[in-house]
């Protein structure tokens, strides 16, 4: 039985889909990238992304981690949302990357 997952973001405004910046909040997006435990594409898929190889790998409590980009015609959220285990929710938080 899988057992309940505690999910953290922190996250920070960014650029709008009509702004300069725009592009590279996508590109920081791209270069962090991200991944779970498991992967349903089949081994490789996103394994050598930062925040795979540094915190995925680096933690073995973690379930998953990804850089996220959310745009709006009038605003952005740029942020790192990742899931463990309700007793390593501090420990998360704490992972310093």
């Amino acid at each position: 039985m899988r057992q309940t997952q505690a999910h953290v973001i922190i996250a920070f405004n960014s650029a709008a889909v009509v702004e300069e910046d725009f592009f590279a909040f996508c590109t920081l997006q791209t270069l962090l990238g991200g991944g779970g435990s498991f992967s349903a594409g089949g081994p490789g898929k996103g394994m050598y992304s930062r925040l795979y190889a540094d915190v995925l790998g680096g933690y073995s409590w973690t379930e998953s981690v990804e850089a996220m980009h959310v745009t709006y015609q009038d605003s952005g959220l740029f942020g790192i949302y990742g899931t463990a285990p309700p007793r390593h929710l501090f420990a998360m938080m704490q992972v310093r990357y």
